[in-house]
């Protein structure tokens, strides 16, 4: 999954951007893409709060309220790729900054093309990120395509109905296999709790052994059963 969101109040340019950015991905990868256009700060803000992924983000950046918007990013997505948007009478001791760290800069006004080159470059390096991170990340093949889920990102994994689900602090990702073979393809700081869960122990905040239970860091409560209990104290150690 490469997910992404572009901030533009201008209408035209955004959706400049967004075209540009969907013809990036389509060149370089088979993979999902999931990009939210904002046309607001209001929409900025909760997109930004409301996923847990994401890779990049094209900002229209004011010198009002440009460093405003640029750390409600950051504060969030330290290391998203960033491309600014930004007038040639913006001051660039406004956002080339380290608190910012833009990965790209578009200098208005723009035409058409060099708009089309900079995108292209920005896509080119996050694609390429995302390439030799694959050893970080979990890939599920469907008919949508293939989504890539870094294993930093998975609370939990859950076996249902001949299916496995992925959990993510705001999303679900469910396909058919079983938690038998997944558990083979995950890193060693995941552990086997129950026979229909895999927790990342990064994410358990404790386990209460009386309660036969794991508390992980966004709220969930795991079983532990009988069978794996000694494992699970074992590797929390």
């Amino acid at each position: 999954m490469i997910s992404g969101i572009i901030y533009d109040r201008d209408e035209t340019e955004r959706k400049k951007l967004v075209s540009n950015v969907r013809d990036g991905i389509a060149k370089r990868t088979d993979d999902e893409s999931r990009i939210s256009e904002c046309d607001s700060r209001q929409a900025f803000v909760k997109s930004v709060r409301a996923t847990d992924i994401n890779d990049f983000c094209c900002m229209d950046f004011k010198a009002e309220t440009g460093r405003e918007n640029a750390m409600v990013l950051r504060n969030i997505f330290p290391d998203s790729a960033l491309l600014l948007v930004v007038d040639m009478t913006v001051s660039p001791r406004e956002y080339v900054r380290p608190d910012i760290m833009p990965s790209a800069i578009v200098l208005r006004p723009s035409d058409d093309e060099s708009l089309r080159q900079t995108v292209d470059e920005f896509m080119d390096s996050i694609i390429k990120s995302e390439d030799t991170d694959d050893k970080d990340s979990f890939s599920i093949t469907a008919k949508e395509g293939v989504t890539k889920i870094r294993f930093e990102q998975i609370l939990y994994v859950e076996a249902s109905a001949k299916k496995v689900y992925i959990r993510t602090k705001k999303e679900e990702y469910g396909y058919y296999d079983t938690l038998d073979s997944l558990e083979e393809s995950l890193p060693d700081y995941f552990c086997r709790c129950h026979r229909g869960y895999i927790v990342n122990l990064h994410k358990v905040n404790r386990y209460v052994g009386a309660e036969s239970s794991l508390y992980l860091a966004d709220g969930s409560v795991l079983p532990v059963s009988r069978s794996y209990k000694a494992a699970v104290r074992e590797a929390l150690k």
